[in-house]
């Protein structure tokens, strides 16, 4: 009693890492899904220490969606090797165009319809995928199949302009504001052709 009527905004979990996180929203909630991307260990480079995990959060304004939907943000994670072992042969980077390659930070944002069942491809509004950390060489991307990627263009401001469906915002504390109006896999893609350093649009 005597709490006001404000717009409601789901409860967040606790994120594990490796762990994905399901959440369920009407049209007027606000919302947010959490989920850790933990360090890939295979393949790591002697003398050099691994990345520390990096936490992803996906939030969401009121009115982004137009039906109820479920909401699921999923850590893609590189296999794992074998006990005592290493693989072999090696696994290959996933290509893409200029020299980069698909990093370790890859999640899955999928939306569908609560009633049916059906994808959600488009938003009202832009929803935010938030990274906790950025690696020097790192650059945002998309990707509908896993195999082919689309470098994400930066932002001036954290703002997403009128007409364009994505951009990111480097923060001050070196954190990534991923700003979108489709659900699909994001990541970070890293540069493969070292010691060549890649350029990151403004």
């Amino acid at each position: 009693e005597g709490h006001g009527v404000g717009i409601a905004c789901l409860a967040v979990q606790a994120p594990v890492a490796g762990v994905a996180a399901v959440v369920k929203a009407a049209p007027e909630q606000a919302g947010v899904a959490s989920v850790v991307v933990a360090p890939v260990t295979s393949g790591a480079t002697p003398g050099v220490t691994p990345a520390a995990p990096v936490a992803v959060n996906v939030s969401w304004p009121a009115k982004t969606f137009t039906v109820p939907v479920e909401v699921k943000l999923a850590p893609q994670e590189a296999p794992a090797p074998p006990a005592g072992g290493a693989f072999t042969p090696p696994p290959t980077p996933v290509p893409v165009a200029g020299g980069f390659s698909v990093g370790n930070t890859v999640v899955e944002l999928t939306v569908t319809d609560s009633a049916t069942g059906a994808p959600l491809t488009r938003f009202q509004q832009p929803i935010t995928i938030h990274l906790s950390a950025i690696q020097a060489g790192d650059t945002p991307a998309y990707s509908h199949d896993g195999a082919t990627w689309t470098k994400i263009p930066r932002l001036s401001s954290p703002d997403l302009p009128a007409g364009q469906q994505d951009g990111y915002f480097l923060n001050a504390d070196g954190s990534v504001d991923i700003f979108t109006l489709h659900a699909t896999l994001f990541g970070l893609l890293t540069d493969s052709q070292a010691p060549t350093k890649p350029s990151i649009d403004a």
